[in-house]
């Protein structure tokens, strides 16, 4: 794998989790209002599932 790092994997895996979870509760987000803030937390945990996915995944095909 030339210049894709895991790190980078794991970037780019943390990135799609977030932006996929705020695409997905879009329509909640905004209907919540100030309770919406709970979304924060929930979001980086998405997120982290994402960043262990990608730097798993970039494990197993360069091995």
């Amino acid at each position: 794998m030339s210049k894709f790092s895991k790190k980078k994997a794991q970037y780019y895996g943390y990135f799609v989790f977030v932006v996929a979870f705020v695409f997905v509760f879009f329509d909640w987000i905004f209907s919540f209002g100030y309770q919406s803030l709970i979304f924060v937390p929930a979001a980086f945990f998405v997120g982290m599932i994402g960043y262990w996915l990608g730097g798993f995944l970039y494990s197993r095909i360069a091995a």
